[in-house]
């Protein structure tokens, strides 16, 4: 009995690893007519994404907590804040300047975050309503990186950014 589980359990373990696991590689997945990848929507080609080198992975994080005004639909930052980590083969950087504004419109559970480096869909990983609570997004960038970008909004004068990177 013990022999059939065994062999069964074998048997498993070898038709799962046939096709590499299937699910979780879609987002860069390439195309069979041409040699371009998936990125966050974007066709791009796929020998600017970086691969595994066999040389470990970068799994790096940056966080800053600074003052903020909200009104209406802009959050203005109220100083200059920067974190920044150094990896092998990226950086992982957070950074604000005093000044600088995000414009944002509330849908449910989603926050549009609109920053000068482009347009962010957040999910609320809380319960609540309003702006106040925890919203991230993550995604692809650049040449493959893995980002999740995380705001925990605390009240309407204070707001935690942290980035999570990893390639």
């Amino acid at each position: 009995m013990r022999l059939a589980s065994l062999m069964f359990l074998l048997v498993l373990s070898v038709s799962c690893g046939k096709d590499g696991g299937g699910g979780s590689s879609k987002s860069l997945s390439a195309t069979a007519e041409s040699d371009s990848c998936n990125l966050n929507g974007r066709a791009v080609a796929c020998e600017s994404i970086r691969g595994a080198d066999g040389e470990g992975v970068d799994l790096l994080e940056s966080m800053i907590d600074v003052p903020v005004k909200i009104t209406d639909a802009d959050i203005q930052f109220l100083a200059d804040k920067t974190s920044s980590n150094q990896g092998r083969r990226i950086s992982c950087e957070t950074k604000v300047k005093n000044g600088e504004v995000y414009r944002f419109a509330l849908r449910g559970d989603k926050l549009v975050l609109m920053t000068g480096a482009g347009s962010y869909e957040m999910k609320r990983l809380n319960s609540g309503s309003g702006l106040t609570g925890v919203w991230m997004w993550k995604g692809y960038v650049e040449e493959g990186t893995h980002m999740i970008r995380q705001m925990t909004f605390l009240g309407n004068s204070r707001v935690i950014m942290r980035t999570s990177c990893e390639l």
